[in-house]
């Protein structure tokens, strides 16, 4: 006998019987399918963020080493804090950092006194600098730091000219370097770098400085090179997962000072 069909051969209705057992059925079947998106869903969506993860935490701490190594380079070695790390012993969890963005430097062929427009052959070498770095040729004179007010371009095949915050007195072979200086920090998970944000969710970021010896150091004059350590994480907690229920991604990266080879 067919579902439907009555025994005297007429067409019947389901039976209620018949139609639990088909709810039973259907629902059983709409929920594997409801689990098995669900769980889909989820794996994918761990995998895109264990993806993000691993990619902010390599090209946080690749960007990091790229920054430590311009330090020093094409700046004056003479004892001014080209890096500051945060006070307190190691590891520091900020520092600022100076670097010459373009290798900007002038000599100084003719003494100055007093004033606040240098002439420089090429601005475009200062580009990205906030300030300039004084380098006197008389050891005696400590090198000091100022501000960048403005450029000016000259004529063509004319000198252009910085025009600085506060006026300086300059002699012959002094020389001016392209300054720009910033704090690598963070604020709560967002890696920023004077105060723009680099990378979104790194919770741990480490700086260790080292003198020739492999001690440990806490000013540029006995810095040698640095160890960065930087840790990345899922930006949405797990909760399969115990302890903070991140996914959390470690790197580490040793630098050597390029001016301190």
């Amino acid at each position: 006998m067919y579902p439907g069909i009555s025994k005297d051969g007429k067409q019947g209705g389901f039976s209620l019987l018949e139609m639990l057992v088909a709810i039973a059925v259907s629902g059983i079947l709409l929920l594997i399918v409801v689990r098995f998106y669900k769980d889909s869903y989820r794996n994918y969506s761990l995998q895109e963020q264990i993806a993000d993860r691993n990619q902010n935490a390599y090209f946080t701490i690749k960007h990091l080493t790229e920054l430590m190594q311009q330090a020093g380079s094409g700046l004056p070695d003479s004892g001014y804090a080209v890096i500051m790390p945060a006070a307190g012993s190691p590891p520091h969890a900020s520092v600022v950092i100076g670097t010459n963005p373009r290798g900007g430097s002038q000599v100084i062929s003719q003494k100055v006194t007093s004033v606040t427009k240098i002439a420089v052959d090429d601005t475009t070498s200062f580009g990205y600098a906030t300030d300039v770095l004084v380098d006197y040729l008389n050891p005696a004179t400590a090198t000091v730091k100022k501000s960048i007010s403005s450029f000016i371009a000259g004529p063509p095949n004319a000198p252009d000219t910085i025009v600085l915050g506060s006026a300086v007195t300059l002699d012959t072979g002094d020389v001016l370097y392209a300054y720009k200086q910033d704090t690598i920090a963070l604020s709560g998970t967002d890696l920023t770098i004077g105060g723009t944000v680099l990378a979104e969710n790194v919770d741990t970021l480490e700086f260790r400085f080292y003198k020739t010896d492999k001690t440990a150091a806490t000013t540029w004059g006995t810095m040698r090179s640095a160890n960065i350590k930087v840790s990345a994480r899922t930006p949405r907690a797990d909760t399969r997962i115990t302890g903070d229920q991140y996914r959390h991604l470690t790197l580490k990266m040793g630098v050597l000072f390029r001016n301190k080879i």
